[in-house]
């Protein structure tokens, strides 16, 4: 019986009957596996050794023959024991550098998350080797982080936030050269241990890899293995992209700073507006009796034949200023308005003009001073086109100060803004006043 003293048919695989040929053929396959420029483990430069080793003696035929007749070999046999103890330690499949568990298919991918603060913005990259669940939840822990605390910063923050929540939401940032190297590896560990359908499963995805070594030492070992009847199946991948998950995370990274912007930046969604609705008017009916007869319609009385232009100046009781200031109403309301403008001190009138229904009018040159403002709503006018004949009246509370200021090389003065239509929440609330303060002079 035909002894292996030093393990060199074990070494590659070969039966002491195997032809030249086939030795050879199967040293350059294994050779390729676990030649260093390929495979980074020590326990595969190792092994490489042996390979080397043993194709040097049984690969030629001299050689072989005195290794073959231990009567002749001058090398005595190896015990058992001592044949084991130099056999290298099995290459070891990859584990997730987060859960710790072995995963056939790694990745090596980077995860980034930003936190920003006015104007400082910070990107923090999060790499490492991943299952595919592990990569899922650093993918969402990473964004969530981002879209909590990347807005904050100008002006990096929202970009670089949009930036990595998206490449995120994609699967991170992908190394195809070191993920060949894991898988690769895996294979190797694989065949060591005797799972050739997986180890062939993970040679065949290898079989375009951009290293060319790689790619080759794959070839080979799928050459191997179809050589002794190992079928190779297809291995599913679990890196298929879940449309829902990265959905999820896009939209988390829009919600946050909505939300925030609801709750701080107008936390009742109201506008802050001066506003204002004409009151309901009172009906222009009078009974005619108690019996239940049909009541008698009062028609309004209208003199004015042609109502004012919008921005018209009713009445003017002031010397307007070369740089005064600007009084300007929005009448948003469904009736045309009378605005006035009194000197807070002793409520003479200080001007009055008119603005149409839906429509903006603005009254300059108004001197230093602290005023108050008046409208009113009404049907019918005046003959004289000024007044309205039952006027609906209010004021703005409070006094209105105008200050100019002057610097070197500039004159500063100021535009007070009203608008006299209702919006929920407006922060300018009016007080109905009588038609005679209205119309007093």
């Amino acid at each position: 019986m035909t002894s292996d003293p030093r393990g060199y048919y074990a070494d590659l695989g070969v039966s002491h009957t195997a032809s030249l040929d086939e030795i050879k053929a199967v040293y350059r396959a294994l050779a390729k596996i676990y030649h260093p420029d390929v495979n980074k483990d020590r326990a595969a430069a190792e092994k490489f050794r042996r390979v080397t080793e043993a194709y040097e003696v049984i690969g030629d035929p001299a050689r072989r023959a005195t290794y073959d007749e231990p009567e002749r070999s001058s090398r005595p046999a190896r015990s058992a024991a001592a044949e084991q103890e130099s056999r290298r330690e099995p290459v070891e499949p990859i584990q997730c550098s987060k859960c710790g568990k072995v995963t056939a298919q790694p990745r090596f991918l980077v995860f980034r998350q930003v936190v920003s603060f006015l104007v400082m913005t910070r990107t923090s990259p999060k790499p490492g080797i991943y299952c595919s669940d592990c990569a899922s939840k650093q993918a969402f822990r990473s964004s969530a982080i981002s879209a909590a605390f990347g807005w904050w910063g100008l002006p990096w923050g929202p970009i670089y936030t949009v930036r990595e929540i998206f490449r995120n939401a994609c699967g991170g940032e992908r190394h195809k050269d070191i993920e060949e190297q894991l898988i690769w590896q895996n294979a190797i560990a694989f065949m060591d241990r005797g799972k050739y359908d997986l180890a062939g499963s993970l040679a065949s995805q290898l079989k375009t890899a951009s290293d060319i070594k790689i790619a080759g030492a794959a070839k080979q070992l799928l050459e191997i293995l179809a050589a002794n009847g190992q079928k190779v199946g297809r291995l599913r991948s679990p890196w298929k992209m879940n449309a829902g998950a990265a959905a999820g995370q896009v939209l988390m990274g829009c919600a946050i700073p909505a939300i925030a912007y609801v709750l701080l930046v107008n936390p009742f969604g109201t506008n802050y507006r001066s506003s204002y609705q004409p009151p309901t008017k009172p009906s222009n009916t009078i009974s005619a009796g108690t019996n239940g007869s049909t009541p008698v319609a009062l028609a309004p009385v209208n003199l004015c034949k042609t109502r004012p232009a919008n921005g018209r100046v009713l009445d003017q009781n002031i010397r307007l200023a070369e740089n005064g200031h600007r009084l300007t109403i929005n009448n948003g309301s469904s009736g045309d308005a009378i605005i006035k403008l009194r000197d807070a001190a002793i409520g003479k009138l200080v001007a009055s003009f008119f603005v149409k229904k839906n429509m903006t009018a603005s009254f300059d040159g108004i001197p230093d001073g602290g005023y108050r403002v008046q409208f009113a709503y009404g049907d019918a006018m005046s003959r004289d086109c000024t007044s309205f004949v039952e006027p609906s009246a209010s004021a703005f509370d409070g006094i209105q100060n105008f200050t100019t200021e002057t610097t070197a090389t500039q004159i500063i003065t100021q535009e007070l803004s009203f608008t006299l239509y209702t919006v929920a929440g407006g922060n300018v609330r009016p007080t109905g006043i009588s038609a005679a303060d209205f119309n007093a002079n």
